[in-house]
C-alpha cells in the first residue's frame, strides 16, 4: 500500500511510503518521494491538500 497526495486543485501524485510516514513528513515539512509518468520526483508537503491510502494498481506487466 501506498499513498496518495492530492493537491488544492485536485490533481494527485502517487507515492509508496505509507500513509504514517507522509504524515510524520508532512508535519515535519520534510519533502515527499512520489513518482509521476515513471519518474522520481520530491514533492514540498506545502503543496499537499491531504493525503490518503491507496493501493497502487499493478502495472500490466507485474501482473502478467
Amino acid at each position: 500500500m501506498g499513498s496518495r497526495l492530492v493537491f488544492p486543485d485536485g490533481e494527485w501524485i502517487a507515492s509508496d511510503l505509507e500513509i504514517e510516514e507522509v504524515a510524520r513528513r508532512m508535519a515535519s515539512g520534510a519533502v515527499i518521494d512520489a513518482d509521476r509518468k515513471g519518474k522520481r520526483v520530491a514533492v514540498n508537503p506545502a503543496h499537499v491538500a491531504y493525503a490518503e491510502e491507496w493501493d497502487r494498481p499493478a502495472a500490466a506487466s507485474e501482473s502478467a
